[in-house]
């Protein structure tokens, strides 16, 4: 299903803001992670890891086998904190217990085939719905990294996965930090989403999730 334009999807959630905020009050809580964004059926899970996070995964083996440059502790860093944030806002795309370790890193590059078609298989994968929450609000689940509800992150997926790049002076400035680590993480320009492939933006994929 295509998703809405930017435009719809932000007018759909600052008219129901005042209502969220009202909603926050009464019933802000932290929600222990992971946030789930949907589900893969027993026995189809991800056999591998998602090909954006190879990536990085590479990026960051590449930097440790270098180790010439003086900015690469920092460079190291940065790559490792988007492997993190990847791994803690797409965990349903994972292999199940699969986690990122520096040591490891090298045997994870070894063992991926790139070149394997296609690179995302996303059969049986179904995105977030208000019935799959069991009776807990999207809107008051609240996430202590992003100081989002599950609600805004998936407002973002959406507008990502449009791939038509919003007005961004009207997201507020947590949304803004949230849609520019996303995007940061798949290596797409966000101001410039129509550039974005399908490969880039299919993880953000939230079906129909009433917005």
């Amino acid at each position: 299903m295509e998703s809405p334009p930017p435009s719809q999807v932000l007018k759909q959630f600052y008219d129901r803001r005042g209502e969220r905020l009202d909603e926050y009050t009464k019933a802000r809580r932290s929600v222990r992670w992971p946030f789930k964004f949907g589900s893969y059926p027993p026995g189809r899970e991800p056999d591998r890891i998602p090909y954006h996070l190879f990536l990085l995964v590479k990026e960051a083996d590449d930097i440790m086998r270098s180790r010439n440059n003086p900015n690469d502790v920092t460079q190291l860093a940065l790559v490792e904190k988007k492997i993190r944030f990847f791994c803690k806002y797409f965990h349903c795309h994972l292999p199940c217990g699969w986690e990122y370790n520096r040591d490891n890193a090298s045997d994870v590059v070894a063992c991926y085939d790139p070149t394997r078609v296609p690179r995302y298989n996303m059969a049986g994968y179904t995105p977030i719905s208000i019935s799959s929450l069991g009776g807990r609000s999207p809107v008051s689940e609240y996430d202590e990294q992003t100081l989002l509800s599950r609600h805004e992150m998936i407002v973002v997926m959406c507008i990502i996965h449009s791939r038509k790049t919003p007005t961004v002076w009207k997201m507020g400035r947590q949304l803004v930090l949230f849609y520019c680590k996303v995007c940061s993480c798949f290596g797409i320009d966000y101001h410039r989403l129509e550039a974005a492939s399908e490969d880039d933006v299919c993880l953000m994929n939230v079906g129909s999730y009433n917005l």
